[in-house]
């Protein structure tokens, strides 16, 4: 028996063809990790599943890695985020006109 079972989603791989679109699409989840996906009919058939979440008309994007990130701020951060204008003189699209109280 599996944790988590997803089903019945518009799953978004973003692998194979297009974008890995898997209409009915379905996700098992086992100790927090993805296990499986594929359709809804071959997973439920495969696994029994402690709960289920019912994804029909919702986006299911397993294994999403968030791309937007700011390494250069998330590298300095450490160094004076105690300070109330740590951020200043590291980020290039602050708008050094606004003064932040705190």
């Amino acid at each position: 028996m599996i944790d988590i079972l997803i089903t019945n989603g518009d799953v978004f791989t973003m692998s194979g063809s297009g974008v890995g679109y898997v209409e009915n699409g379905a996700v098992a989840i086992d100790r927090n990790k993805i296990i499986a996906v594929g359709s809804s009919s071959e997973l439920e058939r495969e696994f029994k599943a402690e709960k289920t979440i019912e994804a029909k008309m919702k986006a299911v994007l397993p294994g999403l890695i968030d791309g937007h990130l700011h390494t250069a701020i998330a590298i300095l951060r450490g160094l004076g985020q105690d300070a109330p204008t740590w951020h200043e003189g590291v980020d290039p699209f602050f708008d050094h006109s606004i003064r932040m109280r705190f």
